[in-house]
């Protein structure tokens, strides 16, 4: 963890070098963002869950840094420099809404489409609310555009990734894993929409 920590530090330093004080502050909330994403994903690979602790703390955090340092969301929609603080927070809130409540909703629809395979499998719902907080969390930093994008690129991860699991455990002729955590595709979305221009 801790060396993969490091080396995300010094991709994103070397993306986008810090040439001034700003530059140095959206560095820093890259690699806040980048450190919850390796951490996210290590606990919820060993134990399937995705903490409150984290997350919860982590939207408070992005509402505050949207409001105090406007300009983090100066690429983001609805963004206007005429009302910075305003349109920031509302971007803000935005991408929370955006993450959180698209993860929500699609989680619902799993519920009630998988509901057999849900209730075989011992579980209670299709997508864990941690997996809601953690998108609710990553887009009160990334705003709502780049964290749908940042949700497709962990969707489409995810699923390639369960079916190789039932395509691999079928040539063993093992049953396929009930589940698998969502969690560490979703982190892979968010650096993966980190490093194109002008998004970090």
């Amino acid at each position: 963890v801790e060396l993969l920590v490091g080396a995300l530090f010094a991709l994103f330093w070397w993306l986008e070098p810090p040439l001034d004080g700003n530059g140095g502050l959206r560095l820093a909330v890259i690699w806040y963002l980048v450190t919850t994403c390796v951490v996210i994903s290590a606990i919820d690979l060993e134990h399937f869950i995705i903490p409150d602790a984290i997350t919860l703390p982590g939207i408070a955090v992005g509402l505050a840094l949207s409001f105090a340092f406007p300009w983090l969301h100066a690429e983001h929609l609805p963004f206007d420099p005429e009302a910075p603080r305003q349109t920031a927070l509302l971007a803000s809130v935005g991408g929370l809404l955006m993450g959180g409540g698209s993860l929500w909703l699609f989680g619902q629809l799993g519920n009630l489409m998988l509901r057999q395979k849900i209730e075989a499998a011992g579980v209670q719902d299709a997508m864990g609310l941690g997996d809601v907080k953690w998108m609710a969390f990553a887009g009160s930093l990334l705003g709502p555009l780049v964290v749908a994008d940042a949700i497709l690129v962990g969707c489409c991860l995810g699923a390639v990734a369960g079916i190789l699991l039932k395509v691999i455990a079928r040539m063993r002729g093992a049953d396929a894993p009930p589940g698998i955590p969502f969690g560490p595709f979703l982190s892979v979305g968010i650096l993966a929409e980190l490093v194109q221009p002008g998004l970090a």
